[in-house]
């Protein structure tokens, strides 16, 4: 059976991404989170963590912390089973993207905050967001894959609708004569970040392979 101790002082580390860091919330010594994260390692034959440059998991630290994840959203469940009158309080973390919390995720926190779910938003792009699930880093995720990670479960949840529009003098001065694909690559663009692929997939489906 798994320590506890050495699996929470491993998802400290983690989640601070450092043994410094881990050992100061924890109230121990840097020596003393080392020594419970190498008896771990070497419990299960596996090496958890990279230590240099930085603290990065490996394949088979990013599968301990889901699992640690799912013992502390049982222990959650089963907490407020038993003491239902108790204000328990469940941290959970989900990679968002940003349309998403623009627009109708926000009743979503409204709701989870009412149920005392204390609730860490990792913004990122929806085509990235499954990512962070597979590290660990959240708990769960707003992806556009369908195929969920091993211990998880995918479920739709709808789809988000893009039109593409422009002000009738944008339109003018850089579609005067149609929006032909010449005039669109010249035409000014805004990037949300260098994961947003909605620009090439909007004229993908525009213009096909042009």
């Amino acid at each position: 059976m798994l320590n506890m101790l050495q699996l929470e002082t491993f998802a400290a580390v983690v989640e601070h991404r450092s043994f410094r860091k881990a050992a100061a919330s924890l109230n121990i010594s840097s020596g003393a989170v080392t020594r419970r994260v190498k008896v771990l390692e070497q419990s299960l034959g596996e090496l958890l963590l990279i230590r240099e440059p930085t603290v990065a998991l490996t394949k088979a630290g990013e599968d301990v912390l889901r699992y640690l994840m799912s013992v502390r959203l049982q222990e959650d469940a089963l907490l407020r089973r038993l003491t239902p009158d108790a204000l328990a309080t469940t941290a959970v973390a989900l990679a968002v993207n940003a349309d998403s919390l623009a627009t109708w995720f926000e009743p979503v926190a409204r709701e989870l905050a009412r149920l005392h779910v204390t609730l860490e938003i990792v913004v990122d792009d929806q085509d990235h967001t499954l990512k962070a699930l597979a590290r660990g880093d959240v708990k769960g995720c707003l992806s556009t894959q369908h195929r969920p990670v091993d211990g998880f479960l995918a479920e739709p949840v709808g789809q988000m609708r893009y039109q593409c529009v422009a002000t009738p003098e944008f339109a003018c001065k850089h579609f005067a004569g149609g929006m032909a694909l010449a005039n669109v690559l010249k035409a000014p663009a805004v990037l949300f970040d260098r994961k947003d692929t909605l620009h090439d997939t909007f004229l993908e489906s525009r213009f096909g392979g042009q």
